[in-house]
Order: C-alpha cells, then structure tokens, then sequence
C-alpha cells in the first residue's frame, strides 16, 4: 500500500518524471510505485532517504506500517493464530482442531500505535470465535434433539 508516497506526490503536482529527476531516482522506480507494481516497504534504504528527502518527510512517514505486523504468530490457550496483510483490512487466521477461521479487522482499529497489542487483539477475537463455535454447536444439539428448550 503506497498510499502516503501517491498522495505526496499528488500533493506536488508535478510528472513521475519529474519526481523521478528531482528525487534522482529512476523514473522505472517511481513509476512501479505510483501505479502500485512495487510495495514502498520494499524499496532500498537510499530509495527512501531520497524520497523522504525531497517530500521533507521521515521514512517512517512514507512506508505502510501494516507490513509490520503481517505473518506475526502466537498461541493463546494452546491455539494458534498468525496475523496477514489483507489490503484495507487486517485478518487474523485462527486454528482450532485443525479447522481455520479468518477473523477480519478493520485497519483503522489496528492503527500502528497499537501494534504492541496485536496479542490482545488475538486473544479477544479468539475468546469470541470460542464463543460463537459454543453457541453453534449448542444450536445444532437442539436442532438434533439432543437437548430441550426446558430449563
């Protein structure tokens, strides 16, 4: 997601071209990342800096932090979960007894600042996906007769 670097260049209004010569990049670069062929998380270091440096922004400002936190594992009450970078949501891919189940966050609710509670974030969704398998296998033993609507 290049979202920062497209939106500062707009800012500018100027051509990739010129972009490509004032940054002292090449206009190949700039171009894969303005039409999104190229993640801005994959660029070099100097690629970066010279960005950051004509934008009169700090690297940090130009990458997508979500990237970040995309294949970070955990376990949570012996289940394990890793979190991918779905493009404008967040999924957190959850095995239980060898089903999986996607669980989908809002990028928003992930903002970067809180990336230290992305094991939070598991936890609470792994406790409402147990939920909801409860409450599903409690309705199919009704539905199936194996228990009564009588308290």
């Amino acid at each position: 997601m290049n979202e920062k670097v497209i939106a500062l260049f707009e800012e500018k209004k100027i051509s990739k071209r010129q972009l490509a010569k004032s940054c002292g990049l090449q206009y190949t670069t700039i171009n894969k990342l303005i039409n999104q062929k190229q993640q801005v998380n994959s660029c070099s270091g100097t690629t970066l800096m010279k960005m950051a440096a004509f934008f009169d922004v700090k690297i940090e400002d130009l990458l997508d932090p979500f990237a970040i936190l995309d294949n970070v594992e955990g376990r949570y009450k012996d289940i394990d979960y890793i979190w991918h970078d779905a493009g404008n949501t967040m999924e957190l891919i959850v095995e239980i007894e060898g089903n999986k189940y996607n669980r989908v966050m809002e990028r928003s609710y992930i903002i970067p600042d809180n990336f230290k509670y992305a094991p939070i974030f598991a936890k609470q969704e792994i406790e409402q996906l147990l939920e909801e398998l409860e409450l599903k296998k409690i309705a199919k033993e009704y539905k199936d007769g194996k228990i009564s609507s009588k308290a």
